[in-house]
């Protein structure tokens, strides 16, 4: 069982390590556009486009949005590490609600950016949303299952 524990502790820890990494080079990878383009900002702003400062607007706040979800993933694997379990009360909350940010990082700015595109119908579910809300529905039945698991271990404690 111990070693078991182990691999559950090295796995979680890596997986953290990894999430923060990708936050960092998105973080880095903004930043670097951010710069090289901030003579098109300027421009924008000069000539006063709005469309154009509201989709780069979209463009920042998903980045954003996309960079503390990494960062959120981690501190859920962080607390696996922690318990050395992964059948813990606090999990399935949080997976739970990395789903739902999932979905909704995701999905709102793929809406305003069909709403800015005049020549585009408007669909609430097309192949992105679509598949970002059956991995979002996926995640929610995993942690479904690991609160389930958590119920039957903290019974089989009570029981010993």
């Amino acid at each position: 069982m111990k070693t078991v524990k182990e691999k559950i502790k090295r796995f979680s820890k890596t997986v953290s390590i990894a999430l923060l990494v990708g936050a960092g080079l998105m973080t880095f990878a903004m930043f670097l556009y951010l710069i090289q383009h901030r003579g098109f900002y300027a421009q924008v702003f000069e000539l006063g486009d709005t469309q154009a400062m509201f989709r780069h607007s979209i463009w920042i706040i998903g980045r954003i949005g996309l960079i503390l979800l990494l960062v959120y993933g981690a501190s859920v694997f962080r607390a696996i590490e922690a318990n050395e379990n992964p059948f813990v009360a606090a999990i399935p909350r949080r997976m739970k609600k990395a789903a739902v940010f999932l979905f909704f990082t995701v999905a709102i700015p793929q809406w305003m950016y069909t709403l800015l595109d005049n020549s585009a119908k408007f669909a609430l579910f097309d192949q992105t949303t679509g598949l970002v809300l059956i991995l979002s529905v996926t995640i929610c039945c995993f942690a479904q299952f690991y609160e389930y698991g958590y119920l039957l271990q903290d019974e089989n404690d009570e029981i010993l």
